[in-house]
């Protein structure tokens, strides 16, 4: 069993993401989607790439960096999940395949009417079997609460890799100072 991952918060992430769509603080990637995952850039998180889809049943998942935080983020949703409470904290467990699972103290949220786990961590190992796996399973109180095939993941995690890297590179080549999407002309 891996170590705990740290708890995030999801007050930035909720307010910058949509179910089913791409908000407005997000930019598409130059390749937006990858075998059923969007991939796209969150101004909202210091220009983090990140990817995600949509599920049968309404459930949703998006992996990605946040780059204010320094870490890495994973964002669980289910319409199912009615009765979590925002800024709570549950205590998960995950498997990726068949690899050894992960514990997690995830916060609770709501990306609008939908309730949402969140969590952090800064093992790039969590994102390679996140990307390198066929399924994710999440346990709550030893219940299993949901089964997700992450089909495709590998390939639009090298995607979002390169974008981490292209947006990383115009960060700093521009010094650092602006952010991503900031208008340049508002000084």
């Amino acid at each position: 069993m891996h170590g705990l991952l740290k708890i995030g918060t999801a007050a930035a992430m909720l307010a910058a993401s949509t179910v089913g769509t791409v908000a407005q603080d997000t930019i598409p990637w130059d390749v937006p989607e990858v075998r059923g995952w969007t991939v796209a850039i969150d101004t909202t998180l210091g220009g983090g790439c990140f990817m995600y889809t949509i599920f049968a049943g309404d459930a949703s998942a998006r992996i990605g960096f946040d780059l204010q935080a320094g870490n890495i983020y994973l964002l669980l949703a289910d319409l199912d999940w009615t009765s979590i409470a925002a800024d709570q904290s549950y205590d998960i467990e995950l498997q990726m395949g068949n690899q050894p699972s992960w514990t997690a103290s995830a916060s609770g949220g709501r990306m609008g009417d939908v309730p949402t786990l969140m969590l952090t961590s800064t093992d790039s190992a969590f994102m390679e079997e996140f990307a390198a796996e066929n399924s994710i399973k999440v346990w709550y109180k030893k219940n299993e609460i949901m089964h997700l095939s992450l089909k495709g993941s590998m390939a639009a995690m090298n995607e979002v890799l390169k974008c981490q890297d292209a947006v990383n590179a115009a960060l700093t080549a521009g010094g650092g100072g602006a952010s991503v999407g900031a208008d340049p002309f508002a000084n």
